[in-house]
């Protein structure tokens, strides 16, 4: 900020421009407040880096605290500047309430135009260096001062002077102080009848007096008795009680002397630089509370129409060495709002000491005096941002003026900050906690810190405040991601109130709050017991578990290609009491919470023992030679069954994976009963079925390749009848096919296996 002072004093209608630069920022945004609640009346520039304030001309609205904060970024700060207006634009003003007679009282005013702060202001009426009369500071709104005194026909000339004094820091010498001096004339009053009144020896002749007055036309004529005139003799000046005082002692001094006529009497005190002449009565001066400007050399002159004779004596006036303190002694006193504070101005060494508490600001004035002897106090009851500011202890003891002063500086930070988060944490989701810090005075100093333990997360010198009558209510905000492993953490936000003279035991205050992460179902897990592979008719318990903040929703659901199916379960579990083979399959548990979800599968077998076996014969059980016959066996079973057709008269077996069997060129041998045997690991049924082959009427041909291989065979064995070798190996052929003709033919065909 610029100028740098923290605060600066400028005269009404000046000009000021106030800039604020930032630096280390590319791109700063600026703003300015006023720290009181009223219009700015000021011109705002910005470049790139610097907003200037232009007050062109100052006025006393201006008088106020301006703030001036920057934004950069996700960073803030900020400068303020306490700006004091004062006004004193022309000397004071010198009135005379009528023309000054001899005799009569007086009366002249003093008055200062224009003048803010009006508190600061004193007035003194002067002759010469001497004081007459200053204003009473207690009155703050007094911008005037008169003065009256009985004026004498040789005062005229007299010069007095009104001197205006603005007793505020920061204004220059030369502009503190404007002075107006007058001079004035005393006119005797009008004479309506003269008496004379001579004593002595007659031995002159009879004289006329017409005596005249500078005011007036009239004249008198009297007859006088002549006598023998005798100068002034024996004249003295006597002082009670004593010549050696002290600052406040009251005094009399009198002057005498004999002669005819009778003198008159004039008191003086003399000067270097000239000789005063004292009001008396009758030669004798009364001063009620001697001053050190009471001390010197006084004459008394005797003066009558035949001559004069002075006398003089000397007056010393010993000041009062007195002291005057504070109570607390601090000449800075750090208080906090609210509090109860007592100002005691307390003196020694002096008898009469009178009191003025100057309190220059330009607020009201709530605070009671309370004058008791040699002190006097202040109380405040509760303490408030309005009375900052100095509290000035002025004492007078006889003409010395002494004074001992405190400021009082005010703060506020009566509470625990507050965190607050308006939405749940959730996992990955970018969330802000605010922490609120309420009623704080004055802003400035008061630095926010983010904690995680001891770990600083963020420190935040310039908060966001918003200004609640004299107080502000500051606010930060911390910006983060959670994690599932943040939840149970404890985040805190401590308060430090960087202010001197706060006892350190209220320099900081902190609030501490638990993160409660809501994240999506994890680890989630579908469990069977007593175990996944079931044989019918056994009990179950299917249990489905999730890990999520807020609690899950458990579902279970048994899969199916034609559509999921989901279950009544209590809690994500569910207990089958007697499993069926309808029970088996792919079960499914999803966890879902506003954050998200999760599934899990897990398939559960049921073994079932083969059951309903049907046995099904194509085209008939009865069939006749070299027919063909399809035996179909239909089960229900779990796992796959292993399907055995035995003819029982033989023993000759055949095994099917899908259940069926297909016998060509059936023979009669081939009629009889047949054992089919169905089973699995758990049980097996067994179903009989009888087949009947019945012979055909007509003669059977030959198969086509009989027809061919016959002769075939036997030319070979005629042509070959010596190799014995072939021989035989013809003989097996030709049974071979025989055998084939007269008991048909069998053939095992691969299916899928029975369907659950």
């Amino acid at each position: 900020m610029e100028p740098p002072q923290r605060r600066i004093t400028v005269e009404n209608g000046s000009d000021l421009v106030l800039t604020c630069r930032a630096k280390d920022c590319p791109s700063p945004t600026f703003s300015w407040i006023a720290l009181e609640d009223k219009p700015m009346y000021m011109k705002l520039e910005n470049d790139v880096l610097e907003s200037r304030a232009v007050l062109t001309p100052v006025l006393r609205e201006n008088d106020n605290t301006y703030i001036c904060k920057v934004t950069c970024g996700s960073q803030r700060a900020q400068k303020s500047i306490e700006v004091k207006v004062y006004s004193c634009p022309s000397d004071p003003v010198i009135e005379p309430h009528a023309p000054f007679q001899e005799g009569k009282e007086a009366a002249l005013t003093c008055k200062v135009q224009d003048v803010y702060p009006p508190e600061y202001l004193e007035i003194q009426w002067l002759e010469g260096e001497r004081v007459l009369k200053e204003s009473d500071y207690q009155d703050s709104s007094a911008l005037s001062l008169t003065y009256k005194f009985v004026p004498k026909i040789e005062e005229t000339g007299k010069k007095l002077t009104c001197k205006a004094i603005i007793a505020m820091e920061g204004i220059p010498d030369e502009r503190k102080t404007k002075t107006t001096t007058t001079t004035f004339d005393v006119h005797w009053s009008s004479w309506t009848n003269i008496e004379i009144t001579v004593q002595g020896i007659l031995s002159f002749p009879i004289y006329f007096l017409e005596p005249f007055t500078q005011n007036s036309n009239k004249s008198l004529k009297e007859n006088v008795k002549l006598f023998n005139p005798i100068s002034p003799k024996n004249t003295s000046i006597s002082v009670y009680p004593a010549e050696a005082l002290k600052e406040g002692d009251s005094v009399t001094v009198s002057c005498a002397s004999r002669s005819v006529p009778a003198a008159t009497l004039t008191l003086r005190k003399k000067s270097p630089t000239g000789d005063r002449e004292l009001e008396s009565s009758n030669g004798s001066l009364t001063i009620n509370e001697a001053q050190l400007g009471d001390a010197g050399l006084y004459e008394c002159e005797a003066t009558n129409e035949v001559g004069s004779e002075n006398a003089t004596v000397n007056i010393s006036v010993e000041a009062i060495p007195f002291k005057v303190e504070m109570d607390p002694p601090q000449r800075e006193l750090t208080v906090e709002s609210g509090s109860k504070l007592v100002l005691i101005c307390r003196v020694t060494d002096c008898p009469s000491p009178q009191f003025t508490w100057k309190h220059p600001t330009d607020r009201p004035l709530y605070e009671k005096t309370e004058t008791k002897g040699n002190e006097s106090r202040i109380s405040l009851s509760s303490v408030g941002t309005d009375q900052e500011n100095t509290y000035r202890c002025q004492v007078k003891c006889g003409s010395v003026v002494k004074e001992s002063s405190t400021q009082i500086k005010v703060y506020s930070f009566p509470s625990d900050p507050v965190i607050e988060f308006h939405v749940p944490l959730q996992e990955g989701k970018e969330t802000a906690l605010t922490c609120k810090v309420p009623d704080v005075y004055p802003p400035e100093y008061l630095e926010i810190q983010w904690l995680d333990g001891e770990r600083v997360l963020k420190r935040d010198n310039e908060g966001v405040y918003v200004k609640n009558n004299d107080v502000s209510n500051l606010t930060s905000m911390y910006t983060f991601v959670p994690k599932m492993e943040d939840s149970g953490k404890e985040v805190t936000c401590k308060a430090v109130f960087k202010m001197e003279g706060i006892p350190d035991q209220k320099k900081s205050k902190a609030s501490t709050k638990s993160l409660h992460i809501q994240f999506s179902p994890k680890n989630t897990s579908i469990s069977v017991y007593p175990a996944e592979a079931l044989k019918e008719g056994d009990s179950v318990t299917v249990s489905c578990a999730s890990r999520s903040v807020p609690a899950a929703t458990l579902t279970l659901r048994k899969k199916s290609p034609t559509g999921d199916r989901e279950l009544e379960s209590s809690n994500g579990s569910l207990t089958i009491n007697e499993t069926q083979l309808g029970d088996a399959g792919l079960y499914e548990c999803e966890a879902t919470n506003e954050v998200g979800s999760e599934k899990a599968s897990v398939e559960i077998s049921v073994k079932v023992p083969p059951r309903n076996t049907t046995v099904l014969v194509y085209p008939s059980s009865e069939v006749l030679e070299g027919q063909n016959i399809t035996i179909s066996c239909k089960t229900i079973s779990y796992p796959a069954p292993t399907i055995i057709l035995k003819k029982v008269s033989n023993g000759t077996t055949f095994c099917s994976n899908n259940g069926t069997f297909e016998l060509y060129y059936l023979s009669m041998n081939d009629t009889g009963l047949y054992e089919i045997n169905v089973s699995n690991d758990v049980g097996y049924e067994v179903e009989v079925i009888e087949i009947h082959v019945g012979k055909r009427l007509e003669e059977k041909k030959s198969p086509p390749y009989l027809d061919i291989l016959i002769p075939t065979i036997a030319a070979i064995v005629a042509i070959v009848a010596s190799a014995a070798i072939v021989a035989a190996s013809a003989l097996f052929v030709v049974r071979l096919l025989w055998q084939a003709k007269s008991r048909g033919s069998y053939e095992l065909t691969q299916l899928n296996p029975a369907a659950v």
